[in-house]
């Protein structure tokens, strides 16, 4: 008798498909758990902008002019604040939204099409605090104190 050793055709097809569904299913749930860590990432750099922003202010007594050109808001200007990790750039715009004599507003906004949860425009108050926006209306869905 001879025996053959083996995969069928028809059994290979329905490992392949099993696979398939498997990452229909996972791949979303990994797409939304690394978006999460990068929204924790554009958190704790907005924290360091937020102590470079203390820091000027303890430099020249105003939180203005921490911004290119030295202008009250705009994009941040990396040699008088902190260096942005270059990862976390490629995903977040982080701008100062507002600055005076006696506060500022932060603000990090996803990269357009980089981050797909709603929930992920991160804006620091230095009297109000951290809190998460909504994309799609802006309001606050989550506050971090």
């Amino acid at each position: 008798m001879n025996k053959q050793h083996g995969f069928s055709l028809i059994e290979l097809m329905i490992a392949v498909a099993i696979v398939g569904i498997l990452m229909g299913v996972a791949m979303p749930s990994y797409k939304q758990f690394v978006d999460r860590g990068r929204i924790a990432d554009a958190e704790q750099t907005i924290t360091r902008l937020g102590m470079a922003m203390e820091k000027h202010n303890s430099m020249f007594n105003t939180y203005e002019g921490a911004a290119i050109s030295n202008q009250a808001v705009g994009t941040i200007d990396q040699n008088k604040l902190t260096s942005i990790d270059s990862e976390i750039q490629n995903y977040y715009d982080f701008t100062i939204l507002q600055a005076d004599r006696l506060s500022y507003v932060l603000l990090a906004k996803p990269a357009s099409g980089k981050i797909e949860i709603d929930c992920s425009i991160v804006e620091y108050d230095v009297i109000k605090g951290l809190y998460l926006r909504n994309k799609s209306d802006n309001k606050v869905c989550d506050e971090r104190g």
